[in-house]
């Protein structure tokens, strides 16, 4: 029930903003790692710079759920105005909840990534990136016995995991 409220509450703020100020809003749904299944939006804040607020979940038995905070860069930008691909330095913070049968897990991940943007037509396209993703923050609880427990004795394998991800995006304006 909160992240519809917060996901209602973002996209009239987002709405507003680029309305007031004549900011380019792309809608994008989308799948990546750590971002799951996701829905969001990007605001054009000015030529090279982008951001976004994305809400994901992975649909499975394992109630994973998702915000990530979403900045892109541009670096390159291709002046054919037929192909208006860009190539940009995103970096992105997730918070991520997963609960589990006996656990509940909060995670924070910081994902610096190179993509690319293509552009099908004016309004329409996709975005496509590929990093790194680290683990920042985690909070183990545990239920044990009817007790609840905060446990950190879970030893992470790795601190550093591949990413990527791929959205589509819709220009509202």
């Amino acid at each position: 029930m909160r992240i519809k409220v917060l996901f209602t509450l973002s996209f009239c703020l987002i709405i507003n903003l680029s309305q007031a100020q004549n900011k380019k809003l792309d809608v994008v749904i989308g799948y990546g790692l750590p971002d799951l299944v996701h829905i969001g939006f990007n605001l054009q804040l000015s030529e090279v710079n982008k951001i976004g607020l994305n809400f994901g979940n992975s649909f499975n038995h394992s109630r994973k759920s998702s915000i990530t905070l979403d900045h892109k860069l541009a670096i390159l930008k291709n002046t054919n105005a037929a192909s208006l691909s860009t190539w940009f330095i995103g970096q992105r913070f997730t918070y991520t909840h997963l609960y589990q049968m006996n656990s509940k897990w909060k995670v924070l991940y910081f994902t610096p990534a190179l993509g690319r943007t293509f552009s099908v037509n004016k309004n329409m396209g996709f975005n496509l990136d590929a990093g790194i993703f680290l683990w920042l923050w985690k909070k183990e609880t545990k239920i044990i016995n009817g007790n609840t427990c905060n446990c950190d004795e879970h030893k992470r394998e790795y601190d550093v995991l591949p990413s990527a991800r791929l959205q589509i995006f819709y220009r509202i304006n």
